[in-house]
C-alpha cells in the first residue's frame, strides 16, 4: 500500500509517505507518488488511506498532460457503456458547459477555485439549473 518515513525539516519533524499509484501505460513502468508535510504518521496514515480508495474509485487523476476536453471524451465513451440515453444527453449538455470554461485545459491545471468561479459564472448567467 503505502511506506511512511518522518524526516526533519527546519520547523521540526514531519511525516510523509509514498504510494503506488498504477503502471504508466505509456511505459510499462510502475508510477509512484510522494506526499508530504503531515504533522503526524497517523495523518499521513489517513491521507494516504484517502488516496487509496480516490484510485480505487477512479476518482485519482494521474498528473499528465492530458487536455480536459479528451478526458471528458473518453470518460463519456465508458459513461455511455451503463447509462440510459437520457441521462447520456444529459451528461453531453452538462459537458459542453464544462467544455467552455475548461476544454483546451491541462486537466491537472484545473483548480477547484476555476471550477468554482465556473459555477458562479453560470448561475449569474442563469444558466445552472440546481436539484
Amino acid at each position: 500500500m503505502a511506506s511512511f518515513q518522518k524526516y526533519k525539516t527546519k520547523d521540526g519533524e514531519k511525516w510523509m509517505f509514498k504510494m503506488d499509484v498504477g503502471i504508466d501505460p505509456a511505459t510499462g513502468k510502475r508510477k509512484t507518488t510522494t506526499r508530504r508535510g503531515f504533522k503526524t504518521k497517523k495523518e499521513a496514515q489517513l491521507a494516504a488511506a484517502k488516496l487509496y480508495d480516490e484510485i480505487n474509485n477512479g476518482g485519482y487523476v494521474k498528473d499528465t498532460n492530458i487536455l480536459f476536453k479528451d478526458f471528458a471524451q473518453e470518460w463519456l465513451a465508458i459513461y455511455s457503456e451503463t447509462a440510459k440515453i437520457s441521462t447520456i444527453r444529459a451528461r453531453k449538455h452538462e459537458l459542453g458547459h464544462l467544455m467552455r470554461y475548461f476544454g483546451n485545459l491541462k486537466l491537472k491545471d484545473v483548480t477547484r477555485k476555476m471550477y468554482q468561479d465556473m459555477l458562479l459564472d453560470l448561475k449569474k448567467k442563469d444558466m445552472l439549473t440546481t436539484p
